[in-house]
């Protein structure tokens, strides 16, 4: 649950912990800005500036969904607000549901309790894997065929 430290005095209070989700690779677009520079406009980068919320400026997430592989590309991880689903395309295990609001550690399963969370969440999975898909094979051409699979 600790993407980065960071320390910049004289910008940034020390000491202070962080407790809105961001993702590792947000370092690029705040280090971006924070350099005063500008982020290109060739493509959509899935960095987000968090310097806002480092400084206390900002509360809201950057993003109101993540999404990651833990483990490798068949194992998946969505955190949805405060919904966290970990699956497995290759059905190793039974999908696994938490309400971070209530359980951060992640001990109570609830996906039994609350399928149509676990569909809503696999639904938003599935379109943000065909948009990487789609991303991947225009940026790679022919040699992303085998990578799909």
């Amino acid at each position: 649950r600790v993407p980065f430290i960071v320390s910049w005095p004289k910008q940034l209070p020390a000491g202070k912990v962080c407790e809105v989700p961001v993702m590792a690779f947000d370092i690029f677009a705040t280090s971006v800005s924070a350099a005063d520079g500008k982020i290109p406009t060739d493509k959509e980068y899935d960095s987000r500036n968090i310097l806002p919320i480092l400084k206390g400026e900002q509360t809201e997430p950057p993003r109101s969904t993540l999404y990651w592989h833990p483990g490798g590309a068949h194992r998946i991880a969505i955190r949805h607000q405060n919904w966290k689903l970990l699956c497995n395309n290759k059905k190793a295990f039974e999908p696994m549901l938490f309400d971070l609001s209530k359980d951060l550690g992640e001990t109570v399963d609830l996906a039994t309790k609350h399928p149509e969370k676990v569909k809503e969440l696999n639904a938003l999975h599935q379109t943000w894997r065909e948009k990487m898909l789609r991303e991947t094979k225009a940026l790679l051409g022919e040699d992303f065929e085998g990578l799909a699979k």
